[in-house]
This record gives structure tokens, C-alpha cells and sequence, in this order.
């Protein structure tokens, strides 16, 4: 699988070093990174950037965060777990209304601001200090 850039140095899937060492915190700012990239992009390049549901978060986890064929750590579990509570518990993202399984398809609201998340969260820095 090809490797993804989000900024010049941060690079999807995570390794399996990356699952041990990356936070909840911190995972909650990359899944909302990605969240807010996918809505800000506009549909036709979407249709081609992006090959899944855009706003699905299991997708979002084997497509980009831990990639198709790429172990997953099992404390890694917990944390994506703890991540999703926390931006759904700060507003962060809100159910999709149009899907019938309202906890895996999310949005990002107008609450995910970057100075917001930088500070209640963790800046993509402190995950990839090279970004």
C-alpha cells in the first residue's frame, strides 16, 4: 500500500511503533485532521483522492491510519476507542443524520477549529515533529 502525506513529513499508515507510542489525544487530532481534509475537499476530486465514505470512521482506520494490510497493536484498540469518545464529548464531530449506523459516520463541526484542537487535543507536531 502506498504511503499517504498529510503535511511535507507526516506519512500514513501508522507504523506498528506509532500505534504504541501515539496517544489518544493525539490520535483524536489525526482522525479530525483527516475528517476536516476529506469534507474540505471538493466532490469531484474526493470521488478520485478518496476510496471510501469520506466520513466513516472504520474506514478511515484501515484505509489510512492503519492501512489494509498492516497488523494492528492491541492497546491500539483502546486508543482509538478513547480518541472517538473524546471528540464526540468536545464536539468535535457530530453523527451523520443520513446514515442508520450514526457511530461510525461522522462529521466534523464548526467547533474543529485549529487553535481549538491544538489546544484541547494535541498539535500534529507533538505527533510527527517533522510536520
Amino acid at each position: 500500500m502506498s504511503k499517504q502525506a498529510i503535511s511535507t513529513e507526516v506519512v500514513l499508515p501508522l507504523t506498528v511503533d506509532m500505534q504504541r507510542t501515539i496517544t489518544s489525544r493525539q490520535l483524536a487530532r489525526l482522525i479530525l485532521h483527516l475528517l476536516i481534509r476529506n469534507d474540505d475537499m471538493p466532490p469531484a476530486e474526493r470521488s478520485w483522492k478518496v476510496s471510501y465514505y469520506p466520513y466513516q470512521l472504520s474506514s478511515i482506520r484501515a484505509f489510512e491510519i492503519i492501512g489494509h494490510a498492516k497488523p494492528e497493536v492491541p492497546e491500539f484498540r483502546r486508543k482509538w476507542n478513547e480518541a472517538i469518545t473524546l471528540l464526540r464529548s468536545k464536539a468535535f464531530v457530530s453523527p451523520d443524520p443520513t446514515q442508520l449506523d450514526r457511530d461510525d459516520f461522522m462529521f466534523p463541526t464548526s467547533f474543529a477549529k485549529d487553535a481549538d484542537l491544538d489546544s484541547e487535543l494535541a498539535p500534529l507536531q507533538s505527533i510527527f515533529p517533522n510536520a
